[in-house]
């Protein structure tokens, strides 16, 4: 019976890692097909990279040599022109002089009787004529010896510039890292640009599906077009809305600064979220809600209650809350985003006991007490995150993420709570928040 028990059960561990066998060869297989898929992907775009090239080049090389083919007939038209109006002149010269040559033979040849006046004729002829004075003829220094400048040293820049012309890699400078599921969104973080200075930009692009370097997988069918995200300096952007259970693929490259081309896009990677988005309370007729209710835009300034929370507290210790702005509106010191337990709404501000958060300023609220460290103000973009993890059983600690800061505060409760409501606070219309 033992017997019998033990070869079961080796079956089955030998069934699972069949199974992991498997798994491992299929993640194989889509590394093979990645670099071939690469490789002719790589190729496809050299040959009509360098094929445009040809052509280009070739094309402004013919029109160079046309338009100096064009300046040398000009210039041979225009320096030959004076010259052959003198050349006219001496061939008249020269037609004149023989017709009075003949003229003078003719005279000497005339009979006795009326050789003197035919003499005296020719000499008042030849008179006439100038005999002495001879036309100017320029010196072939003074005329237009056309000649081309060729620039020898062209050939050997372009032949240096195209043997260091283009490049492999095996690898994309930028790679995903992570793809973390947040509610309503997806969160993607990116490695860092090697030897990244003030002015690197990345760009983050997504598309629905799942697309890969070469279609959609296993369909054989084209990519879905790529959208772009982000682009900026930060290396994290949340992709919001998005639907729990549509898988979304995302990409990024980077660049040294705007006049620089582009990386190669990274790897694609999947990701999805199956969490459902936050919901702003509805029924505030101070805000407009979109229609996922996700995000709150602040529409007036009357008299309804500048605080708005989620319609459920359902964010829990260990979990991340984050308010993206989406556009700003008149400041006011009372305002800002953040978490509070409960919804009172009685109270027209998160600045008081049973809440923390950061006012529009930059500046931290503990239970109403300003804290001495301060955050960057709230800006359009503007990433504000909070991270709590339970100390104690009436105590949190909170860290406060804006931009490239973070504050660490301890948040003594009341009583216990076991989630929160994420709420905002505009006095001014013009605000609009993205909460997931």
């Amino acid at each position: 019976m033992e017997l019998h028990r033990e070869t079961k059960e080796s079956i089955e561990a030998a069934r699972h890692y069949q199974q992991e066998l498997q798994c491992r060869m299929s993640e194989l297989q889509r590394a093979i097909n990645q670099v071939e898929e690469s490789g002719r992907r790589t190729s496809a775009k050299l040959m009509v990279h360098f094929s445009e090239l040809e052509r280009e080049l070739t094309a402004r090389l013919r029109e160079r040599r046309d338009a100096l083919l064009s300046q040398v007939d000009t210039l041979r038209h225009r320096g030959q022109q004076p010259l052959l109006e003198c050349q006219r002149l001496l061939q008249g010269s020269i037609s004149t002089t023989e017709e009075l040559l003949w003229e003078g033979e003719k005279a000497l040849q005339t009979d006795p009787e009326n050789r003197n006046q035919a003499l005296l004729d020719f000499s008042k002829k030849s008179l006439q004529m100038q005999l002495h004075s001879l036309p100017e003829v320029p010196l072939l220094v003074d005329v237009p010896c056309l000649s081309a400048q060729l620039d020898a040293s062209l050939l050997r820049m372009l032949s240096g510039r195209v043997a260091e012309h283009g490049s492999l890699a095996t690898h994309a400078p930028v790679q995903i890292s992570e793809l973390r599921a947040r509610p309503g969104a997806v969160l993607v973080r990116w490695s860092e640009l090697e030897d990244a200075t003030a002015s690197v930009q990345y760009r983050l692009q997504f598309c629905r599906g799942r697309a890969t370097l070469d279609g959609d997988e296993g369909s054989g069918s084209p990519a879905p077009p790529f959208t772009d995200a982000y682009t900026g300096p930060e290396r994290e952007f949340a992709l919001a809305p998005v639907d729990a259970g549509v898988h979304v693929t995302f990409r990024v490259c980077a660049r040294h600064g705007p006049k620089v081309a582009w990386s190669p896009w990274s790897v694609p990677l999947m990701g999805r979220t199956h969490l459902h988005p936050y919901e702003w309370t509805q029924g505030n007729d101070g805000f407009s809600l979109s229609s996922r209710r996700n995000m709150a835009l602040r529409t007036c300034a009357a008299d309804a209650s500048p605080v708005l929370y989620t319609r459920e507290a359902s964010l829990t210790c260990g979990e991340t809350a984050t308010f993206r702005i989406e556009a700003v509106g008149a400041t006011d010191q009372r305002d800002g985003v953040g978490l509070s337990v409960g919804s009172p709404s009685d109270l027209d501000s998160l600045q008081r006991d049973g809440a923390i958060c950061i006012a529009t300023n930059g500046a931290v609220f503990v239970n109403g007490r300003e804290m001495i460290n301060q955050l960057p103000p709230l800006t359009t973009g503007s990433a504000v995150t909070f991270d709590s993890e339970r100390v104690a059983p009436c105590k949190l600690r909170v860290a406060i993420g804006c931009g490239r800061r973070e504050v660490l505060v301890d948040w003594p409760l009341g009583q216990p709570a076991l989630s929160l409501h994420l709420a905002c606070c505009f006095s001014t219309p013009g605000w609009k928040v993205l909460a997931y």
